[in-house]
Formats: C-alpha cells, sequence, structure tokens
C-alpha cells in the first residue's frame, strides 16, 4: 500500500512511499546468504519522487522496525540519489531481514530528507 507523502524541499517532491516484500526464485536474502534464507525476507522501501533540479540530489533515509515497547529491532540509514530532471521516478532500497524481526515489528519509523 502506498502511502502519500507529497513533500517538497527545494526542487523535489516526494510524492509517495510504500514497503513491500521482493518475491521470486531470486533475493537478496537467497544471493547473500543461500543457506539460511528460510530465516530471512527480502523487503524493498520505495519513494516516488520528482526532482526538476539541473543536478542529482540525495535523499538521506533512516527506516527502524520497533517492537511494542519502542526498541529497534533492524534498520537502514544510507543515502540514495534522486536523479536530475526526473518526473515520477523510484528510489528502491532492498533489504534482507530477519523473519522473526518483522513478526515482532509493531511500528516502522521513518526520517527522509534531501541533501544537496
Amino acid at each position: 500500500t502506498w502511502v502519500e507523502l507529497e513533500r517538497t524541499e527545494g526542487p523535489v517532491v516526494l510524492h509517495r512511499m510504500r514497503v513491500v516484500e521482493q518475491t521470486g526464485t531470486i533475493t537478496k536474502s537467497s544471493i547473500f546468504r543461500p543457506t539460511g534464507s528460510e530465516y530471512l525476507k527480502t523487503v524493498q522501501i520505495q519513494v516516488e519522487y520528482s526532482n526538476s533540479a539541473t543536478k542529482d540530489l540525495t535523499l538521506w533515509m533512516q527506516v527502524e522496525w520497533v517492537d511494542a515497547d519502542g526498541k529497534v529491532i533492524d534498520g537502514y540509514r544510507d543515502d540514495e540519489s534522486l536523479d536530475d530532471r526526473e518526473v515520477h521516478d523510484l528510489v528502491t532500497v532492498t533489504l534482507s531481514t530477519l523473519k522473526y524481526g518483522l513478526e515482532r515489528a509493531k511500528d516502522l519509523k521513518i526520517h527522509l530528507e534531501v541533501r544537496p
């Protein structure tokens, strides 16, 4: 399910985002941990954006899965490139995480920030 953002930061509009499970016979989990992939799920964080600038910008992302007590189970923190002159393009981050952690997660905390 997409979550509408419609957040503008300078020349960038962050339109919407979603977190989905990556499925199929070849996933990040099966490649990086083939003998233990039954314990893992591969998830994607997708952010749809437009960048009207004439140069690439950066989207800094911090994503945390949190349990019922507010304790962080797993997360991701890194930069992704926002290509210049793009309209409704998609940034996709693919992560391998424990199924157990996803089952225990009660909340998802997300921080997005556009940087030069």
